[in-house]
Formats: C-alpha cells, structure tokens, sequence
C-alpha cells in the first residue's frame, strides 16, 4: 500500500488522515511511517466539506465520482475568505462574492484546540466553513478530531476497546516466609546413619571421654591403694590373722565420687551438645546428627540426657556391648538401646 503524497517542502508525509488508497471514498490516518489499521472511515461529504485540516492530497488514479461514491475533497482546499495575494485582492472561487458577517462575530479568534470531555479523544475544534455561494457560518454537527496540517490522533474504530494500562506500585520487599511444607520436607530427608561412620563417631568420643575420666581418676585411686595398704599394715602389726575388706566407706566414696565424675563429663560432652546442636565432637568430625524420630529435630535436653545416661550405665556394667551392636540388626533406622529409649536415631 502506497504512501501519502507529501505536501512541498516536505520529505514526508505529516501524520494525519488522508485519502485511503485502498477504499475509494474513504480517509485513512497515516502514523508518519505507515497506515494505521482500523482508522479507515468514510470521507467528508460533498453537500458539508470537511475543515481544511481533514483533507488529504488528491490522487490520480482514484475512480470519479460516477461510481457513485463521493468524491474525496482535495488536500489544497483553501477559506477564501482568508486568501489574498500581494496586490491586496481576495482570489476569486468562482462563486458569488459573500457579505461579510458582522462586526461582533468579525472579531471572533481563530478555531483552537479544546479538550474533549472524554478521556483518550482528542480536543475539537470549532470552525468557520464557508460553504459555496452561500454566506453563513457552519458550525461541525459531528465530533470530529483536531488534524491540522497532518497533525492529530485517531478515533478507535467501532467495536474496539482501548485499555490503557497503569504501572503497578513498588511493593516494598519483604523476606521470603517460611515454608511449613518445605520445612516439613527438609527435615524428613534424614536417613540411618552409615555404621562405619557411626563407629568412627562413637570411638573418637569414647577416647575423649576416657582421656578426661582417667585424668580425674589418678588422685582418687590413688588415695583408695594408700588407703588399702594402710589397712593391710595396721593387720600386719597385730600379728594376727585378721580379715582385710578392700571395699569400705573410705574405698566406696572414692569410687561413687569417680563414677560421679565419668557421668558428669558425659553430660558435659554427650548430652549437652546433642541437645544444643544434634552431635557430638566425633559425629560433627563424621558428618553425621542425632535426630528425634518423629520430628527429624533436634531432641530435647531430656531426651539427650535419658539417651546418655542408658548409655553410660549400661556400659558400665559391660551390657552396653549389646546395647552398641543391637543397631547391626534393628530396622529401620538401626537404632541402639539408648535410642529406643531416647527416641531418637543418628541420621547421616
């Protein structure tokens, strides 16, 4: 489809409504670089010329007025009320010369530009058409919008619905909430520990605990053989045959006050840090947590100590073999005693 004539002086054709090249009879607004679709409307008639900024150049090729359709009003239609050349004379239209209007109506200023009460049209002006060898003023019946000289939008066709969008408001950025869902899955991701590295966890804690019980249990055995020879030499002196006890309130208090000191390093060492962070020194080196069975959390300060303290006994009276090799056989989560009464499993 072919583009507008420019008009002299030109290079291009201003944006406007001219004569639409695909519809005789028919105007077109043109963008400045192409036909706008939908624009097309029927042109000006012939009986109630159109203002001088509706007009669009003249085509040569367009059909006559013998087809029955109106023929479309030439872009040099010119007021000639408002020519004059340099001698001073009104150029003659070919038309019986019209009075001019009256004095008040004389001083009326020039169309201009108004805003339409309508939002997203464009402002209407209003003008004086002077109508061929007639002498009153036309005032538009039908709105019609402002193009002068090429200048101006267009309506939207019938049928068609303009939305015109508003940027959405910042929203201020707030940290992500927590997700029960994600917490919930997450947590449940625990699995039985391998054995290896629950050995390995295991064996570096009980060197710890070990090093530390024994360092406090040099004095107090000490004092418990000084204590036994005394009584053997006090037997001796008497130079009879009398019967030694080894195990006596002496004796008994400095072993309670090592078996306080074995358990107390173990609260210390064990269930303190798996209560505070699920491991120990040796699971923390090994990777590897102790978790409750339901939750996948860490357990309680409680549940820790229960979990300890089975332990402990239990490995004191040489039953914690069992309790440290029951995990071999128990399924799912490979549990030891001290778990099973703990409720808790070592997740890896």
């Amino acid at each position: 489809m072919s583009a507008p004539t420019p008009a002299p002086g030109d290079e291009s054709p201003r944006e406007g409504y001219y004569p639409d090249p695909s519809i005789p009879g028919y105007v077109r607004y043109w963008n400045g670089g192409a036909w706008v679709p939908g624009t097309s409307r029927p042109a000006p008639k012939q009986e109630e010329p159109a203002v001088v900024e509706e007009t669009g150049p003249v085509f040569l090729d367009e059909e006559g007025p013998e087809d029955g359709r109106p023929e479309p009003a030439t872009a040099w239609q010119a007021d000639a009320s408002h020519q004059s050349g340099f001698a001073g004379d009104r150029v003659s239209w070919g038309g019986p010369e019209a009075p001019e209007p009256p004095a008040p109506e004389a001083a009326t200023p020039p169309a201009q530009r108004v805003p339409s009460s309508s939002a997203g049209r464009a402002g209407l002006p209003q003008a004086e058409v002077q109508r061929a060898g007639l002498s009153e003023l036309v005032q538009p019946n039908q709105a019609r919008p402002a193009i002068e000289d090429g200048i101006g939008e267009p309506d939207p066709a019938e049928g068609t619905l303009t939305l015109r969008t508003r940027p959405a408001p910042e929203i201020p950025w707030r940290p992500p909430a927590n997700d029960p869902f994600g917490d919930l899955a997450a947590r449940t991701e625990g699995r039985p520990a391998p054995l290896g590295k629950r050995f390995v966890a295991r064996l570096i804690d009980t060197v710890v605990l070990g090093a530390l019980t024994t360092a406090a249990a040099v004095p107090l055995t000490g004092r418990a053989v000084d204590h036994i020879d005394g009584k053997i030499d006090a037997a001796r002196q008497t130079g009879e045959t009398v019967t030694v006890w080894l195990l006596d309130s002496t004796t008994a208090a400095l072993g309670g006050a090592l078996l306080g000191v074995f358990l107390v390093l173990g609260v210390l060492l064990d269930a303190l840090p798996t209560a505070k962070w699920g491991r120990t020194l040796g699971k923390k080196l090994c990777g590897i947590d102790v978790r409750d069975i339901e939750s996948h959390e860490t357990p309680g300060f409680g549940a820790a100590l229960r979990r300890w303290l089975v332990y402990g006994v239990l490995g004191i009276l040489v039953v914690g073999i069992a309790d440290v090799l029951w995990c071999l056989v128990d399924r799912p989560w490979r549990q030891c005693w001290h778990d099973k009464a703990a409720r808790t499993f070592v997740a890896g």
